[in-house]
């Protein structure tokens, strides 16, 4: 297994949501690296992830299917068929979309087409960890008079196999997000005291046994300077 980098968590965590979205988004954008350029925030949605971007020196633009934030670079697509060049971009943040599409691996072969040579791709998912069986079970759902959806889950094999397929080099991953359930019950004071010791406690539980457990899982790849050929 190659371990992949974390970043600082960049947005304030106020109660267990709070604290996975903002966590998920840090492992994410930890794995993208220093700015080099124009970057793709897909699935921007309210634009958080995307002005954290910004912040950081990166140029680009936001990409959501809803959601178009005011006075934000965001356009409205599908992720499945981006409205880019190709090699428009340097890098792809992706965090959480591939478990709600019907196609995966388009968004991966899409995020690949408009990648420049050497620009690079993040991804996180929901893992096949036991502790998502209710997701993928049950659903969620956002609007009251649609059903729940169920979320898809990913292995690693899977996603080494996405990321490989569409033409993605140097691959690495991490596993992510060890939080149990009951945090939620813990008062505001006291679980930002848990939510800095799962911190603490993440990179070494990423490399042990209970690693299987972690909820998502954050994988990145590099398009190749010069495109493989096919046989």
């Amino acid at each position: 297994m190659e371990d992949a980098r974390r970043g600082e968590r960049p947005l304030t965590a106020t109660s267990l949501h709070h604290y996975r979205k903002a966590h998920d988004s840090a492992v994410g954008l930890g794995l993208l690296g220093p700015p080099t350029g124009r970057v793709l925030d897909l699935g921007s949605g309210e634009g958080e992830d995307f002005r954290w971007l910004l912040d950081a020196g990166w140029r680009g633009v936001g990409l959501d299917p809803v959601r178009s934030p005011r006075g934000l670079p965001c356009v409205r697509g599908d992720a499945q068929r981006l409205p880019f060049r190709d090699g428009s971009f340097s890098a792809t943040l992706s965090v959480l979309v591939l478990p709600h599409v019907a196609n995966p691996q388009l968004v991966v072969a899409e995020a690949f087409r408009v990648a420049k040579p050497e620009g690079r791709a993040v991804f996180v998912v929901f893992s096949h960890s036991f502790l998502n069986a209710r997701i993928a079970v049950g659903g969620v759902t956002y609007d009251p008079d649609a059903p729940p959806t169920p979320y898809r889950l990913f292995s690693v094999r899977q996603l080494q196999g996405m990321l490989a397929g569409a033409g993605f080099g140097a691959l690495a991953w991490t596993r992510s997000d060890f939080p149990p359930w009951f945090l939620g019950l813990f008062q505001d004071s006291k679980q930002d005291r848990l939510f800095q010791a799962l911190d603490d406690l993440e990179p070494p539980l990423s490399r042990s046994g209970l690693a299987v457990i972690a909820r998502k899982i954050a994988i990145t790849g590099t398009k190749p300077r010069i495109e493989r050929e096919g046989p």
